[in-house]
């Protein structure tokens, strides 16, 4: 009871440091409780920025939750009140209980609205992994049948010309290429790329890739160097376009995160080559 006594003493309550301080507490402990409920060390807790972190985390529901948190620490005030109240009546034991009961309630009650706001904001704060967040959008719902093999299902090819007329179109872009006629070839692959990439040699996909990149033509560029990497993964032409296809996509569609998982899978499938060397060199820096 001598600190509650020290708070009503006239030097303690005309000091305005002593107001500023325990309303800016008032105001902070939410926070500094909702980061040791996400099991931050308490450095972590006494932190600014990451409490600040925790109200942009929250958005338009932190002035809910501190409006909340305070109207419970004013409950709890009158509770520890009450409590004082009933502890002091001539009941052995059953009043001393019911004193303690008392002033529970609104601890419980703070848990609950903590728990409730790591539930809905939990994602955002990085309290869980991503797995555990996670719902199965079928529920326990069992397959219905066993799913085929992508290897052994059938593959529809789309409806072309006809074979003769399409193994001329072939042979005249294998020509092109040979001959650097950069406008023919790419007109030619144009008619041709839709066919199944096997009828199409790999460097005639690379030739086709480097020369859209240079006119411009990058979604075409990009199904081109794609082509030349899926078409013979084992050759040396595939980390090259590889790595041509991670450029265009950083460099000239900003997509750089497609161009980042390029850049890791040419350094985990090639490694100790050319291609892995300036695949890693244009990584980021492990966090």
């Amino acid at each position: 009871m001598l600190p509650q006594r020290t708070l009503w003493e006239a030097v303690v309550r005309e000091d305005p440091l002593f107001w500023g301080l325990a309303v800016l507490g008032l105001l902070w402990m939410p926070w500094a409780l909702l980061l040791a409920a996400a099991s931050q060390s308490v450095v972590t807790a006494l932190n600014p920025l990451r409490t600040l972190g925790c109200l942009r985390a929250v958005g338009r529901d932190a002035g809910l939750v501190t409006g909340v948190f305070v109207l419970l620490a004013c409950v709890h005030a009158v509770l520890h009140q009450g409590a004082a109240w009933v502890d002091s009546l001539p009941v052995p034991l059953v009043s001393g209980w019911l004193a303690e009961a008392l002033t529970c309630l609104v601890p419980f009650a703070a848990a609950n609205l903590l728990g409730l706001v790591l539930y809905v904001h939990g994602d955002a704060m990085g309290y869980l992994p991503a797995r555990d967040l996670l719902e199965p959008a079928l529920g326990d719902t069992a397959p219905q049948r066993v799913p085929v093999s992508l290897l052994e299902s059938p593959v529809l090819e789309a409806p072309g010309p006809a074979d003769a007329g399409v193994e001329a179109k072939v042979a005249e872009l294998g020509a092109a290429v040979e001959a650097r006629d950069v406008a023919k070839a790419l007109a030619l692959y144009g008619a041709l790329h839709v066919l199944p990439r096997l009828k199409l040699l790999p460097s005639h996909h690379l030739f086709i890739g480097q020369a859209a990149a240079v006119e411009g033509d990058f979604p075409l560029s990009v199904k081109a160097l794609e082509a030349a990497a899926d078409t013979a993964p084992d050759e040396p032409a595939a980390p090259r376009a590889l790595v041509l296809l991670a450029r265009v996509q950083g460099e000239k569609l900003g997509n750089t995160v497609r161009a980042e998982e390029i850049y890791r899978y040419i350094v985990h499938r090639y490694p100790d080559t050319e291609a892995a060397r300036f695949s890693h060199a244009r990584l980021p820096p492990a966090a």
